[in-house]
């Protein structure tokens, strides 16, 4: 059994993401719209990314802190896997500045996330 202060913390971990999630979000749309080919894979990462909400009072804090940090960990681990493959790729200047943005706001979500 949880206590409640293992959700808050989860919580608290969630805000600190959320806005990072949202400026991701953006980046991973700027290389969908510069590379068709990555669509699919990235629109799969960011339908998981768009589930991700901010906490608001009301909420049952255990059941979304459980998805929270389900559906982060998920996009988290399917962008990791997608930074690995796209670095074989050639891109253009917009789509490589977008995957250096990418990379750098995923280690600021795994930091938050440790």
């Amino acid at each position: 059994m949880h206590d409640n202060s293992d959700f808050t913390h989860i919580i608290q971990q969630c805000e600190k993401a959320y806005p990072i999630l949202i400026i991701l979000q953006q980046h991973l749309n700027i290389l969908v719209d510069n590379n068709y080919l990555l669509s699919s894979e990235l629109d799969n990462i960011i339908a998981l990314l768009q589930q991700l909400h901010p906490w608001q009072d009301g909420f049952d804090k255990q059941a979304y802190a459980i998805h929270y940090r389900d559906v982060l960990i998920e996009a988290i681990g399917r962008l990791n896997i997608f930074l690995l493959k796209i670095s074989t790729l050639k891109l253009n200047d917009a789509s490589l500045q977008a995957i250096a943005a990418i990379s750098e706001l995923h280690e600021k979500v795994i930091d938050i996330l440790r």
